[in-house]
């Protein structure tokens, strides 16, 4: 959160940001260390593995604001993906509620740090599978991002008004820069699908309306608060139900004839 924050030469976690509460509802400038942090949340050894990737992950995405990612640092991006979900608060609310409709006996408190390890360990293969495209606003534009980090996202076939088996996760990195991972699916993507290295070089420019639509995804999805840069308060506060969007006709991305996200 404090790759949205003013000044840049504080520390991220003393930056000024702004966050919009669901409950209550309200609107406030604040810090990252006052919102981004529920302490005693894990133990010290996963505290420890959670600190082992997140000083290279403020480097890696840095990286990627100026353009290509070094060699390996990949590897720091699929981490951070994977982690999100199990890192979240209501991890074991979720894991309870699978083992529920599954049959299955509940976690309990003590089981939560290595089911949320194991979690992580389980996702990475998977997020290697998914193809990864870097996403910029257009100039003027800027992404949100709510305390869960992430957004999921399933397209519309504008044709039909039914949903299109497009599916995918957005992750907002800093006010200009977030990362799309969607999974490849043969029926939609056998004449558009290129083979591309693991390496997010792929960059592509959103046309307008398509910010706006991620950042309702983002509010949407929030359990709690999104936060902002400091001079988007205005943009948080008017977040409504997305009826005022007006998507461009040529589709999300700039130069590129794709319908959906996720093409």
């Amino acid at each position: 959160m404090g790759r949205w924050g003013e000044p840049p030469t504080e520390p991220l976690r003393k930056r000024g940001v702004v966050v919009r509460m669901k409950q209550p509802p309200k609107t406030f400038p604040t810090t990252p260390e006052n919102i981004g942090k529920e302490n005693s949340l894990y133990p010290a050894w996963l505290e420890h593995f959670w600190h082992v990737y997140e000083g290279d992950l403020i480097r890696a995405a840095a990286d990627l604001d100026a353009g290509p990612l070094q060699p390996g640092d990949e590897g720091y991006l699929l981490l951070h993906v994977s982690a999100l979900k199990p890192r979240k608060a209501s991890f074991l609310d979720d894991l309870n509620d699978y083992q529920t409709d599954n049959g299955l006996p509940a976690f309990t408190t003590t089981d939560l740090p290595i089911e949320r390890l194991k979690a992580v360990l389980r996702t990475l293969p998977y997020a290697q599978t998914w193809r990864w495209r870097v996403l910029v606003p257009p100039q003027g534009e800027h992404f949100i991002i709510n305390e869960r980090g992430l957004c999921e996202f399933g397209d519309l076939d504008p044709r039909t008004g039914k949903e299109w088996p497009s599916h995918g996760v957005f992750f907002p990195l800093g006010p200009t820069l977030g990362v799309l991972g969607f999974l490849y699916e043969p029926t939609l993507h056998r004449s558009t699908y290129v083979l591309r290295p693991l390496d997010f070089s792929e960059r592509l420019t959103l046309n307008p309306g398509y910010t706006a639509l991620l950042n309702l995804r983002l509010w949407e999805d929030a359990e709690r608060f999104v936060v902002a840069h400091p001079n988007d308060q205005a943009l948080i506060e008017n977040i409504d139900n997305g009826a005022h969007i007006r998507l461009d006709p040529a589709g999300p991305y700039r130069f590129r004839r794709f319908g959906f996200l996720g093409d």
